[in-house]
C-alpha cells in the first residue's frame, strides 16, 4: 500500500490532502462556538442547525468551515468578555493569524495543486525533490513567525515545543496553523457577550443548545 502511494503520480498528494483534512477536524463541547471577526470589528458566531456530534462534542472540520482563515472559540461559560483591552488583544491576535494563514495557503497551494501538477508532468519523484524542501521552508517560516510572537500569541514553552515539533516532522500541517493555535482555549470569549442583544442570534444559540441536549439525549 505504502509503495503504490509513493510511486502513484498523485497518491501522495492525495494522502497530504487527506491528512490535512483529518487534522482540521475539531471537537466543541456543548455551550462551545467558533467565530471570525468581521472587517467592521463585529463578531460573526458559527450556529449549525444540525450540529454532528461524536462522543457528545460537536464535530468541524475548520478546512471546510474556515477555509484558511482565521476563526476563534467562544463559550456560554466563559468568563471573558470582549471589553475593550480584549478587542485590542484580539485584534493584534488576528493580524498575527492574518499572517500565518499566507503561510496556510502556500502549503494548501502547494499539496493541492503544484505538487499534483509536478507529479504529473515530470513525475512523482521531481516532484517530492523540488515540493517537500519548500513544504519545510514554508513551516520553517510560520513557526519563525510564531515563535517572534509567542508573547502576543501566549506561547508557553511546551506549546512552542508542541508545535515545533509537529510542524517539524510533517509540514502539511501548517495549512492547519491557526486551528493548532486556536484550540489551545486559551482566548475563549464569552459567547453571550459576543452577540450582544441580538435577539435573533440569541434565540439561535438557544436553539443550538436545546438541539445538542435533545441530540444528547437519545444517545
Amino acid at each position: 500500500m505504502l509503495d503504490y502511494v509513493a510511486s502513484s503520480t498523485v497518491g501522495f498528494w492525495a494522502c497530504a490532502f487527506a491528512i490535512v483534512l483529518i487534522d482540521s477536524a475539531v471537537l466543541l463541547k456543548a455551550g462551545e462556538f467558533t467565530f471570525r471577526l468581521r472587517a467592521n470589528s463585529g463578531f460573526e458566531v458559527r450556529l449549525p442547525t444540525a450540529p454532528f456530534l461524536v462522543r457528545n462534542h460537536e464535530l468541524v472540520f475548520t478546512l471546510v468551515s474556515y477555509f484558511l482563515r482565521p476563526f476563534y472559540l467562544s463559550s456560554i461559560d466563559s468568563q471573558l468578555v470582549p471589553q475593550a483591552d480584549r478587542r485590542v488583544e484580539l485584534q493584534r491576535v488576528d493580524a498575527l493569524y492574518r499572517a500565518l494563514s499566507l503561510s496556510a495557503v502556500a502549503g494548501f497551494t502547494l499539496i493541492a495543486a503544484v505538487g499534483p501538477a509536478v507529479s504529473i508532468a515530470w513525475g512523482i519523484n521531481i516532484a517530492l525533490f523540488s515540493v517537500l524542501p519548500i513544504l519545510y521552508a514554508n513551516s520553517i517560516a510560520a513557526l519563525i513567525c510564531v515563535f517572534r510572537n509567542r508573547n502576543a500569541l501566549r506561547m508557553t514553552n511546551p506549546d512552542m515545543f508542541r508545535i515545533t515539533f509537529e510542524l517539524l516532522a510533517c509540514p502539511v500541517l501548517t495549512v492547519n496553523i491557526v486551528k493548532r493555535l486556536t484550540m489551545r482555549r486559551n482566548l475563549m470569549l464569552n459567547t453571550w457577550e459576543l452577540v450582544g442583544e441580538d435577539r435573533d442570534i440569541r434565540s439561535r444559540i438557544k436553539a443550538n443548545l436545546e438541539l445538542f441536549d435533545a441530540l444528547l439525549a437519545v444517545r
